[in-house]
């Protein structure tokens, strides 16, 4: 049930992420707050993948021009998988460096791509 409802959480964002390019934290934070509540398997372990995660992606925003809403997204996402984000990491991140450099390749270079989508991939191939 929990990664049924984190499924579903991540497609709302994803999609609303697509359509105005930005994460929705209300929805977010409130989905963390109830999966993180009643998953039942809320360890010190989470709570340090989520600060280190939630670092990682200030600092790449800052450095490249990255969105604040991924690394609150990401954050959040570590705060529930624990660590299992680092493996969701590098799919999101694989997939996304793909479809970036096709979209350089196409002559593209100033498409602006949502992450949440590839963070919602990287989740289902975590799951399989």
């Amino acid at each position: 049930m929990f990664n049924g409802i984190l499924l579903l959480l991540l497609v709302l964002i994803s999609f609303y992420d697509l359509r105005y390019r930005e994460i929705p934290i209300r929805l977010l934070a409130i989905g963390t707050g109830i999966l993180f509540f009643f998953s039942g398997h809320n360890t010190k372990e989470q709570f340090i993948f989520g600060i280190f995660v939630f670092v990682i992606y200030v600092l790449l925003a800052v450095f490249f021009e990255g969105g604040g809403g991924d690394a609150i997204l990401m954050s959040c996402l570590a705060l529930l998988i624990g660590k299992q984000i680092i493996l969701l990491m590098f799919y999101s991140h694989i997939l996304f460096l793909l479809v970036a450099l096709f979209a350089r390749k196409k002559k593209q270079k100033e498409t602006e791509l949502p992450f949440a989508p590839f963070a919602l991939i990287g989740y289902i191939l975590v799951l399989i």
